[in-house]
């Protein structure tokens, strides 16, 4: 699979480092609601967790965006 690259002002960026980016916001945005919700107090090392969130949440992007 072909990822294009996305120019931004001019600049040309690999297409997985705008998903890298955009899971990125997203599992902290997901962490910071399991962290308002408790559920962080529960984990055993809350920031593996995210760190797990994060890599889970850029393979789903990685595979749905062509």
């Amino acid at each position: 699979m072909m990822y294009r690259e996305v120019d931004m002002l001019g600049v040309f960026l690999p297409g997985l480092l705008v998903v890298a980016l955009a899971a990125l916001a997203m599992a902290y945005a997901i962490g910071r609601l399991l962290g308002r919700a408790g559920f962080t107090k529960r984990v055993w090392h809350p920031e593996l967790f995210i760190i797990a969130m994060f890599v889970l949440v850029f393979a789903a992007l990685a595979q749905t965006i062509p």
